[in-house]
């Protein structure tokens, strides 16, 4: 092997549909970034801007640019995925910036110990209104894995911003992988859960070299998250009563990507932190149905006991799965059925039956 191809550790993977104009400089800073730091860079495009293919055909050497790269968005980040072949990767917006900090020399990812499945950089969320708004620079510590889904569900503040971090490719790929092939929805959400089953297999350290400006402008005030949290809803075809039962669907995806057969986890700790999970959501939602009850009286009953088996002395993880998809069901009817099949999936692998 040469030596490049010995020390390049890290793809930074974009999933990009924004055209050339809009898309350039956040593309360049990755690009950039992964030359000094002697990374790779994917960049999967769909945005079918004949501008920006032919300024891509001449990308330097350490680039990877696919071009006419899967519609679904879902499909096109695992386009990029795919494309890499380093230990580490590292998902990144066409609208995010990243850039190297003063602070320190950065993270030598082949010196980590298997424990460690993520390197966090310093990211900053920024919005067109607010500016720079809040620093996440937070590691995950707990030595278990039930341990650090309710570290990360305690540190976490304004979002799931971890989700930006350099993960180990190939149990990414395999969380990332079994949502796309089978998930039951086309969920633009399902980042959350993602990042919860990603947290259990190992712990994620900082890397304050390295800082991620993400664009939270979607997000950053109430009026726009309504918006932006419907149309995920809609994406997925789910009525926009469902909004309230966001908490469920968090749960229903943690769930099954947690008791995954590919999982490196024990079989005991996947059931630690799949029970860890069913608290850190089922607790909220519970919580906020006793708040304001009237928003769930269509689905009163089966709260109730959902209610029932959460707070169980020896608690049935698989009733509160059924009784789970149960309200999914009156939701969308024909999920109960879809989130089945995903979990025998998950467990059993895909060819079960």
């Amino acid at each position: 092997l040469s030596e490049r191809n010995t020390v390049t550790q890290a793809t930074i993977c974009i999933p990009s549909n924004r055209p050339l104009e809009t898309a350039l400089e956040p593309l360049w800073s990755a690009i950039n970034y992964a030359r000094d730091r002697d990374m790779k860079v994917v960049i999967s495009d769909n945005s079918g801007d004949p501008i920006k293919r032919e300024y891509f055909a001449a990308a330097p050497g350490h680039v990877t640019y696919i071009a006419d790269a899967p519609e679904e968005a879902a499909a096109n980040l695992m386009s990029a995925l795919s494309a890499a072949d380093t230990e580490f990767v590292l998902i990144l917006g066409d609208d995010d910036y990243i850039s190297a900090s003063t602070s320190g020399s950065p993270i030598d990812f082949s010196a980590l110990p298997a424990e460690v499945i993520g390197v966090k950089p310093r990211i900053e969320l920024w919005g067109k209104i607010r500016g720079l708004y809040h620093v996440d620079d937070f590691e995950i510590e707990a030595e278990d894995a039930a341990g650090r889904i309710v570290e990360y569900n305690r540190k976490i503040r304004q979002s799931n911003s971890t989700y930006y971090s350099f993960f180990r490719r190939d149990v990414l790929t395999d969380i990332y992988g079994l949502f796309v092939a089978h998930h039951p929805m086309t969920a633009g959400y399902s980042d959350w859960a993602i990042v919860y089953a990603l947290v259990a297999a190992g712990r994620v350290v900082h890397d304050p070299a390295v800082t991620i400006r993400y664009d939270n402008s979607r997000w950053e005030d109430s009026e726009t998250a309504v918006k932006a949290l419907e149309d995920l809803y809609d994406v997925a075809g789910l009525p926009v009563e469902a909004r309230i039962y966001g908490l469920l669907f968090h749960y229903l995806d943690a769930y099954v990507l947690l008791l995954r057969q590919s999982s490196t986890l024990p079989l005991l700790d996947r059931y630690k932190a799949a029970y860890a999970v069913t608290l850190v959501f089922l607790k909220r939602l519970l919580f906020r149905a006793e708040q304001i009850p009237s928003n769930f009286t269509p689905e009163s009953d089966l709260v109730a006991l959902l209610k029932a088996a959460v707070e169980a002395e020896d608690p049935d993880l698989d009733a509160i799965f059924h009784i789970a998809g149960l309200i999914a069901d009156r939701l969308k009817p024909g999920l109960k059925a879809g989130y089945d099949r995903y979990l025998v999936t998950s467990v059993r692998g895909p060819d079960s039956p």
